[in-house]
């Protein structure tokens, strides 16, 4: 009996990492897929990940951007007019 829970345990983690897997790669495309640009910040307005269609945008690399805040780009009148949208 207990063999038989630890099988569909263990079918179930197998079933549930596929499901992760391919959800990640679906978000993965349509992430590096799109043209427009797609950021993605951390609390403090650090960039934590851009995609290719930013750097195009921007003309900052990948690892170049990494190092920027998005005060950067946008001029401060722009943030705190934007602040409530973030909201």
């Amino acid at each position: 009996m207990n063999s038989h829970n630890e099988e569909m345990k263990s079918e179930k983690r197998q079933l549930l990492k596929e499901y992760i897997e391919e959800n990640m790669m679906k978000n993965e495309n349509l992430f590096n897929g799109n043209q427009d640009a797609i950021f993605v910040l951390d609390l403090k307005g650090l960039l934590l990940q851009v995609n290719p269609a930013f750097e195009k945008l921007s003309g900052y690399s990948y690892e170049e951007a990494l190092q920027m805040k998005l005060q950067m780009f946008f001029p401060i009148e722009g943030l705190k007019a934007g602040i409530p949208y973030l909201e």
